[in-house]
């Protein structure tokens, strides 16, 4: 299927029978004092693989196995890993080795107890764990004090305290969307951090938007860092006629995508090819731009995600296994279509899936329709933020299908279900950039 895609790439832009350059290139232009970098080639073509030869593949250096649900990831000051265990309502800890030392947390609705443990944050010594509905509960773990935990009010059109849901198409029947939940909580700095918040269904009017808000090492809310637009959503009536009209998401529409590091924001789209970077006061410092290469949606694509969602449903349930081992496959296809049928596409694949920022880099990574799922590339493209002028790199990091929970400290934490129901998070070595020395 990847050279599949590649072929079409090609034919688009004019060009199969050409050779990709060797190297990616970056043009730096300055506008009114905001940087703007120019790559000179699609973020499709480095998510499918046709970056040319500057690659590097980053090094495994350890695995943590059987975990049931973790659905977020932290690298700590200690050089450890804090690793969020939804099913489990807690977050474990694991040594510079890969070996679970402690956990934190345990079942209940008190300070440092979870119900739905959803992602994790870490300012200096600190450890701050959001709590999910129903609470919506950020607690603070430090050495030594016992933790601290609040609920902060949210102005504007919001019922509580909401926090966004993944789409259908990345919520498998059982599982959890890691990379999506993990996103919700990114460092600012050793004393702030951002979490976004949007609207869920029914809870909010259709046009309420998105928030990065900002927190302080106490828990307190200090500002709303920036407002964002929401994934476009649609109204669906209620299966209960006498209920009130529902709303979806489509399966791979547009959403905000964002990181936060070392007193930097990046913001981004899934529907446009660029990326703005702020300073941490908010104004505008820089922009990254690549040339725009949207592709519609296809069957395909609606068929890999249908088979990933198979894969899992029956990885999660021996029975379910043990049913489809008895049909047909065209009784497999038949519900697969049926299956298919209740969920809605967007029209065009997004341009940006997924970014961090880490050690000065800028990791950006594109849709890969080879790789399932939510279309998250293991191709990661890497500019460096303090010398753009630098050849950007590219980076794979880990196979098909493992989602990278966390970036930091020169290492990538990935997540990916096996065929036997459990999750592996596996710790990577991976480049960083001059700005981690400034």
């Amino acid at each position: 299927m990847r050279w599949h895609f590649l072929a079409l790439f090609a034919l688009a832009l004019g060009c199969a029978n050409e050779q990709p350059p060797a190297s990616l290139a970056a043009t730096v232009t300055d506008s009114a004092g905001i940087q703007i970098v120019t790559l000179d080639r699609p973020l499709a073509m480095i998510a499918l693989g046709a970056a040319g030869r500057a690659n590097d593949t980053a090094t495994i250096l350890f695995t943590v196995d059987s975990l049931t649900d973790p659905v977020a990831a932290a690298f700590l000051a200690s050089g450890g890993l804090a690793i969020v265990e939804r099913a489990e309502k807690h977050v474990s800890l694991v040594d510079p080795s890969g070996a679970i030392h402690t956990t934190l947390g345990r079942p209940g609705d008190g300070p440092g107890e979870f119900r739905l443990p959803a992602a994790a944050v870490v300012l200096g010594n600190d450890l701050v764990v959001l709590q999910s509905r129903p609470t919506n509960t950020l607690t603070r773990f430090r050495e030594g004090a016992p933790p601290i935990a609040a609920v902060p009010p949210i102005p504007g059109d919001w019922s509580g305290w909401l926090w966004h849901r993944p789409d259908i198409g990345l919520e498998f029947p059982g599982q959890s969307a890691p990379e999506i939940w993990s996103r919700r909580l990114r460092a600012l700095d050793d004393s702030t951090f951002l979490a976004y918040v949007a609207p869920i269904e029914e809870d909010t009017s259709p046009g309420a938007e998105a928030h990065l808000l900002r927190f302080g090492q106490g828990l307190a809310l200090l500002d709303t860092f920036a407002t964002l637009p929401t994934p476009p959503r649609e109204q669906r009536p209620s299966e209960d006629p006498r209920g009130a009209p529902q709303l979806f998401e489509p399966i791979w529409a547009p959403r905000a995508v964002w990181g936060a590091a070392e007193g930097r924001v990046a913001l981004g789209w899934g529907g446009r090819s660029q990326v703005e970077l702020h300073a941490s006061d908010a104004h505008l410092t820089g922009l990254v731009r690549w040339p725009a290469a949207g592709f519609p949606v296809t069957p395909d694509d609606q068929r890999a995600l249908g088979d990933q969602i198979l894969r899992v449903t029956l990885a999660a349930s021996p029975s379910a296994a043990e049913n489809m081992a008895r049909m047909s496959k065209k009784e497999i296809e038949a519900q697969m279509k049926q299956f298919l049928g209740t969920f809605t596409f967007a029209p065009m694949r997004p341009e940006l899936v997924a970014l961090f920022v880490a050690d000065g880099c800028l990791w950006l990574a594109g849709f890969d329709p080879a790789d399932n799922g939510d279309g998250t590339s293991h191709e990661w493209l890497v500019l460096d933020l303090l010398r753009p002028t630098l050849a950007p790199r590219v980076v794979t990091i880990g196979a098909p299908q493992e989602r990278v929970l966390a970036i930091g400290q020169g290492r990538a934490a990935t997540v990916r279900l096996e065929d036997d129901g459990f999750r592996r998070v596996r710790v990577y070595r991976v480049p960083t950039c001059a700005a981690s020395a400034s």
